[in-house]
């Protein structure tokens, strides 16, 4: 009672339990520390269990418990994520390429939507650093596009150079933007042209 009044949660009398334990008694019930322990030890399978088949039989318990620790305890729940995914990178990884290829294939109407709306803002990125509207003929050539007109641009220095045809594009490529190659050429083409 003593130690009920003192706001204690154990006392201690020096006498042995039933079972020969000299130790500290739990306030509440009186019984022996000891026994409690080994009470808890022997239970432990079957308490287990026993919690594994309430949270089997139910989920949203379960869920509920789960959501109320996340909202009390976010950085804890960020560093679990954090930890399991530097864990399963690859796993991850993999099934995100998988759900991701399954949604594609479940809905080509609106992964054709998605293509569309990203080519329409590459589309407006490239007009934008190239300071005007993509034309209908090559700056180079001239021609009427045949293909598509590509947006050039210097390699070096990843700054617009014009609008291209597809052919013009693709040759200066080749020749890897060398103007010194494109004059041996023409050098090499004009005593053959008529």
């Amino acid at each position: 009672m003593d130690a009920l009044a003192q706001g204690k949660t154990r006392f201690f009398t020096g006498k042995p339990c039933k079972y020969g334990h000299i130790v500290e008694r739990m306030v509440s019930s009186g019984g022996c520390v000891e026994c409690l322990k080994n009470r808890r030890q022997s239970n432990k399978q079957s308490i287990y269990a026993n919690l594994k088949a309430w949270r089997k039989a139910n989920p949203e318990k379960v869920a509920a418990q789960a959501r109320r620790y996340v909202a009390k305890h976010p950085e804890t729940s960020q560093k679990a994520k954090a930890k399991h995914r530097a864990a399963n990178l690859d796993k991850i990884q993999e099934s995100d390429r998988l759900a991701k290829a399954r949604w594609r294939k479940a809905n080509p109407e609106k992964q054709k939507e998605r293509l569309r709306r990203y080519y329409e803002r590459q589309n407006a990125a490239k007009e934008a650093l190239a300071g005007r509207p993509r034309p209908t003929t090559c700056d180079l050539c001239g021609s009427l596009a045949i293909g598509q007109i590509c947006f050039d641009h210097c390699h070096q220095t990843n700054s617009f150079r014009g609008w291209l045809c597809d052919r013009c594009n693709k040759v200066l490529g080749l020749v890897k933007d060398s103007p010194a190659l494109l004059l041996k050429m023409s050098a090499y083409l004009t005593p053959h042209t008529t």
